[in-house]
């Protein structure tokens, strides 16, 4: 049960990490956006976890999740169509039909 644990935690891993660098390969200004935020997510949680009200809820377990999970907030752009996450002015014109 442990061993399929173990590689269920890994696949899920693996796939996080290759949905962020989609997100980077798509978008160029992203830089080390992904991990800069995964870290930072790991300082802030650790800091709230010994210093804050969250101090029951952020046990080692769950930063360690955050960290690991972070990189969805970001890499979820990029499963959305250019033309959704594009900025209106960008955007192609539709012609109206008027």
């Amino acid at each position: 049960m442990q061993e399929r644990t173990a590689e269920l935690a890994l696949t899920q891993q693996v796939t996080i990490e290759a949905l962020a660098s989609l997100a980077e390969y798509r978008d160029s200004e992203t830089g080390g956006h992904i991990k800069r935020t995964q870290h930072y997510m790991r300082a802030l949680a650790t800091h709230l976890g010994q210093h804050g009200p969250y101090r029951a809820q952020l046990d080692p377990q769950t930063i360690e999740l955050l960290f690991r999970c972070a990189p969805c907030t970001t890499s979820a752009r990029s499963r959305c169509p250019t033309a959704f996450s594009s900025s209106p002015a960008s955007s192609p014109r539709r012609s109206s039909s008027r």
